[in-house]
């Protein structure tokens, strides 16, 4: 099954260029660069206190900045409960379910947003995960494109997700985490040795 027929929203974040100066403006957030990113929200252990639950990501302001920005903007380009968001440029990296209390974060057009899953069928964890581990080169390659190629909108409704059960879906998810939580922690009681003998 291709992301055009599992998500009905597919879209590009704001241009802000396409906004006046002079119109009026709000204060909301931006990610920093790169911090919209699947393996660094693992590497910062944010979610692991609810690991066997849902592994949630709470976005912690550090990982964001204040811009001021138009009024005029329309809602659908901040981020909501649920989406999926992809950077278009390599490294392609993927980030969901995003929980941030009381901050309202614009998408801009360094990212790629996918809304409104199918979730009888589908869980976007592994949806994103795979998009970023697998996904997104496999097509690449299967397309004949360059592997450092800006991703479009037509690329990222084409890339075929397995026809997999949700179940299955949700089972490969957690043991994907959990082997990168292991990764994670041996490379942490590495860096702890080797800081004793700074």
């Amino acid at each position: 099954m291709k992301i055009k027929d599992i998500f009905k929203e597919v879209f590009v974040g704001v241009n802000l260029s396409n906004y006046s100066k002079n119109d009026e403006t709000e204060e909301v957030y931006m990610f920093k660069k790169d911090n919209i990113v699947f393996n660094s929200i693992l590497y910062n252990n944010y979610g692991y206190t609810k690991f066997n639950k849902e592994p949630y990501k709470y976005l912690p302001n550090k990982d964001l900045i204040k811009v001021k920005v138009s009024k005029k903007i329309k809602d659908k380009y901040y981020l909501r409960f649920g989406d999926v968001v992809i950077s278009v440029k390599k490294p392609y990296k993927t980030f969901n379910d995003v929980i941030v209390k009381n901050n309202k974060i614009m998408v801009n057009n360094n990212y790629i947003v996918l809304r409104k899953i199918d979730s009888d069928k589908y869980y976007e964890p592994y949806i994103s995960m795979y998009l970023e581990f697998v996904g997104i080169e496999k097509y690449l390659k299967n397309d004949g494109k360059k592997l450092n190629s800006e991703l479009s909108i037509e690329d990222i409704k084409n890339i075929e997700i397995p026809d997999i059960s949700k179940k299955k879906q949700i089972n490969l998810y957690f043991t994907t985490l959990s082997y990168i939580r292991n990764i994670i922690e041996s490379q942490e009681s590495i860096q702890k040795i080797l800081r004793e003998d700074d």
